[in-house]
């Protein structure tokens, strides 16, 4: 099928000099590419079938869990997983995908049957093919298990408030036959990282391993002794830096649950702090919540979080509050706030749901998150999802003036704390008292080939990272139960060699000690010097305006200089010069020289810039990152792979101009949009990529001297096809280009 549709003003003439590949796609009675938009958008699934083949493994496993739960909690040796074919029916069209199924849940309340007496469960899903909503991995909910329109509404909002919160909406599904309305959930992973504009890393969550029918100790008997546990055990295997990044958030995290752990009655059972020092995003995480009525999502082990090592600190991840929106502010948590002002960093609280001003927004996502919103009315005919939506923000304001009167009155006390000597000699302690037969970690070493452990009673173990990746997930190394808790609670970062300036017009600058900085505060121009090849310099929260910024980057010849093969330093940073979550008015960015996975990294942050001029990088030029971002004039030279790089943003370019570029003048992917006004390339691999749901609009390109013009496809799962257009008075390329069935390039 031709994927080339000409304007008339065109010679078609230029079609029969470019060679079209197509390549296989998944199977989707339409293309990906043209639907970017609507597959964002629940209100177009329609519905999501499942069938098992072997439908009798599948009934047999909800009669195991039904009869031999005797606490009523699934046990976990029953969610087996069964193999399964799922369709998702769209407005538009219909795919298929192959499927694993498993029982979700941790009470019975997650099995239900309707009127027919026909079995109903909460269902955990992931996909062997394709996506739903760049979802891989995600949860089919029984409504009354998590509260509905309380949920969806809750999730919605929090994401709007900054917080991490996942998709949820509602959808109709029929599995083996059996129709019902689901909540559709994504799950803590990649995926909901990267929608909620952060980038890939380490996951954690609290361990529920002795809290549910573990021998036969009661329900949360062992809850002094439950800590946490990482939930994407494969990052850790990235590399070096991937792995010190996890054991110093891992180390962290686990001191501050072992303080919890002997203090769960102070802590009136919610209270968990993982940043002592910076907790005010958990104090405001706290504070919302409970005027959503959702402490449920605030016990330890319901607690989700990511770790942002751009801020070297934690962020909560929302997951399962039962929240009551439209329910009044309990006075009974007034000693749980007084408590959060005790030991949290907050000192000022400002209710967030009431500083919220696109309300219209937010209700129509919420209606788009209910199937037929439209239609559900009472008998005066007025629409119940809107009465619900505005109730339940009124409530919630209200709630959150009675939480800061409450605050406000307060009195800060001192809160004694466990030292971190006292925690530890008390968590051996109860692992004794309760029999728990379990190998406790105090401390790692490495060697030149392995990592060295060693234990509370002075036995020493080797591991492999593989091993170790196991033991902070699993909690499990040669069959038997370990768990790693340092007792000096941090492995080792070189944090004296980090330098932060906290520059009056600008912000916070971070960088290397091997980075010499010059700021001409008249002129509004930074020159950056870098003394290594590894050097960075990172600009945190800052506003730009105005300002020239001028990287150099070393030249000369290091003998013992290693250039790693990971894309991020154990900082997390990809460039030499990198920006997050700042904003940009009229700057200008120059860099000569790079030796980084990036030259120049832009994350998280919004703005114009008046010109980038980036030359000579060992690997890509640029890379621009979950960010809206307006470039007048770009040129980039020299790049040994991407002359730019850009994912899950907006981008526009008055003018492009690249040469020698080893891999890509312009790779756009991960659901982006850009729009270049007038592009040139000269000496590339490949001129133009758009990739995985990226929507490209090019005017007036000139392409000379590429292996491949232009490259559209789907290159990750979580994505689909993409589409990119070329408007051109003369199309010049006369290489083949490279286009899949999901995609469409259009010329």
């Amino acid at each position: 099928m031709m994927v080339c549709i000409k304007k008339i003003s065109i010679p078609i003439i230029v079609l029969f000099f470019s060679q079209t590949v197509l390549l296989a796609n998944e199977k989707c009675n339409f293309k990906s590419g043209n639907y970017a938009k609507e597959l964002s958008n629940p209100k177009n699934i329609k519905k999501i079938e499942i069938v098992t083949p072997n439908s009798a493994k599948y009934s047999k496993n909800i009669f195991k869990i039904i009869t031999s739960s005797k606490l009523g909690n699934i046990p976990d040796n029953l969610k087996e997983r069964i193999k399964a074919n799922l369709r998702i029916n769209y407005s538009f069209g219909y795919c298929d995908f192959k499927a694993n199924i498993r029982q979700h849940g941790d009470w019975l309340d997650h099995i239900t049957y309707n009127d027919k007496k026909e079995f109903i469960r909460s269902l955990d899903v992931k996909l062997k093919d394709g996506n739903i909503l760049n979802n891989v991995r995600f949860k089919l909910l029984l409504p009354g298990t998590r509260n509905n329109y309380h949920e969806i509404l809750g999730t919605i909002l929090l994401k709007e408030l900054g917080f991490i919160a996942p998709d949820t909406f509602q959808v109709q599904t029929k599995v083996n036959g059996v129709n019902s309305l689901m909540l559709f959930q994504e799950n803590s992973n990649k995926e909901l990282l990267e929608k909620n504009k952060r980038r890939e890393g380490p996951i954690f969550e609290g361990d529920e391993t002795y809290l549910w029918s573990y021998k036969n100790y009661p329900n949360f008997k062992l809850e002094n002794i439950s800590l946490s546990k990482m939930i994407n055990e494969k990052w850790i295997l990235k590399g070096k830096n991937s792995k010190k990044i996890t054991l110093n958030a891992y180390s962290k995290l686990q001191k501050a649950y072992l303080e919890y752990s002997h203090n769960i009655k102070d802590k009136h059972r919610t209270i968990i702090i993982p940043d002592n020092d910076n907790g005010k995003k958990f104090d405001e995480y706290f504070l919302t919540l409970t005027a959503f009525n959702g402490t449920h999502a605030l016990r330890p082990h319901n607690r989700k979080y990511y770790f942002n090592s751009f801020e070297d600190t934690f962020e909560p991840i929302y997951y399962d509050g039962m929240l009551q929106l439209d329910l009044p502010f309990s006075q009974s948590n007034e000693k749980i706030i007084s408590s959060i002002k005790n030991l949290g960093s907050i000192k000022d609280y400002t209710p967030l749901v009431n500083n919220l001003n696109n309300l219209n927004d937010i209700l129509i996502k919420f209606k788009n998150s209910i199937k037929d919103s439209e239609n559900i009315t009472n008998e005066n005919g007025k629409n119940l999802v809107e009465i619900f939506f505005y109730n339940s923000i009124e409530n919630i304001k209200s709630n959150e003036k009675k939480i800061k009167k409450i605050f406000d009155n307060a009195k800060k006390k001192d809160v004694k704390l466990f030292s971190n000597i006292d925690t530890f000699e008390k968590y051996l302690n109860n692992i004794n008292k309760h029999q728990v037969n379990q190998v406790t970690l105090i401390s790692l070493n490495e060697d030149e080939n392995n990592i060295l452990g060693k234990t509370n009673d002075e036995k020493t173990y080797k591991f492999s990272v593989n091993d170790l990746s196991k033991i902070i997930s699993r909690k499990s190394f040669q069959e038997k139960s370990f768990v790693l808790i340092q007792k000096d609670h941090q492995i080792e970062k070189k944090t004296d060699k980090i330098k932060i300036l906290n520059h009056e017009k600008i912000g916070k600058i971070k960088f290397s000690e091997g980075i010499n900085l010059e700021i001409n505060n008249k002129n509004n121009i930074i020159n950056i010097f870098q003394k290594n090849k590894n050097d960075w310099i990172s600009f945190n929260d800052t506003q730009l305006d105005d300002w020239e910024i001028n990287f150099f980057g070393s030249t000369k010849k290091q003998k013992n200089i290693l250039i790693s093969s990971e894309r991020i330093n154990e900082y997390g940073l990809t460039g030499c010069l990198n920006f997050y979550n700042s904003n940009f008015n009229n700057t200008s960015i120059n860099i000569d020289t790079s030796y980084c996975e990036d030259g120049l990294n832009i994350i998280k942050s919004k703005g114009n810039l008046a010109n980038i001029n980036v030359k000579n990088s060992n690997s890509d030029a640029i890379d621009l990152d979950f960010s809206e971002i307006k470039i007048n004039s770009l040129f980039v030279s020299n790049a040994k792979n991407d002359c730019l790089d850009v994912s899950g943003g907006v981008y526009i370019i008055q003018n492009f101009e690249s040469t020698f570029c080893g891999d890509k003048g312009i790779s756009v992917g991960e659901k982006s949009t850009v729009n270049i006004k007038s592009f040139q390339i000269k000496n590339s691999n490949i001129g133009i990529s758009s990739k995985d749901l990226s929507n490209t609009i090019i005017k007036n390109t000139n392409i000379e001297n590429v292996e491949i013009c232009f490259e559209v496809k789907q290159k990750k799962q979580e994505f689909g096809g993409a589409k990119l257009i070329i408007e051109n008075e003369e199309f010049n390329c006369k290489e083949k280009s490279i286009v899949d069935k999901n995609s469409e390039l259009i010329i």
